[in-house]
């Protein structure tokens, strides 16, 4: 408790609040967390979910973790051959920025985009298999 009062700066009383559950406490208030998935919930209401994933991406690293999508993966594309052929810009983007040296978060986002669209070939594979046996 003593570390969490120096870090922001509140009293005892003001974390007891932030951790307090509002459907059974009167004097309750919204904390750090609470507020940051409150802005990640809007970002994501606004159609800026890349914005929303960067930032927990971000949270994810400082103890070590990734973010993964659970999100399934979608075929958009009514064969197996045109899937595949969906994968290489998304890649070639990925290599071009791995060569170019960029930004390990830009480069981060562009290896989840590939992966999105070999999960979307992998499921497509998977659809396929399984009415051919």
């Amino acid at each position: 408790m003593t570390t969490l009062t120096k870090m922001f700066g509140k009293s005892q009383t003001q974390l007891y609040r932030w951790g307090r559950d509002p459907d059974c406490c009167e004097d309750v208030e919204r904390n750090p967390l609470d507020r940051t998935n409150a802005i990640l919930e809007r970002l994501c209401e606004l159609g800026r979910d890349d914005i929303a994933q960067a930032a927990v991406s971000i949270l994810a690293k400082t103890i070590d973790c990734e973010l993964v999508c659970i999100r399934p993966a979608y075929p958009d594309k009514t064969s197996i051959e045109a899937e595949c052929l969906e994968d290489y810009p998304p890649l070639i983007r990925l290599h071009q920025a791995i060569l170019s040296n960029e930004d390990p978060e830009t480069v981060r986002h562009l290896w989840q985009c590939a992966k999105q669209e070999l999960d979307e070939t992998w499921e497509m594979y998977l659809r396929k298999k399984c009415t051919r046996a």
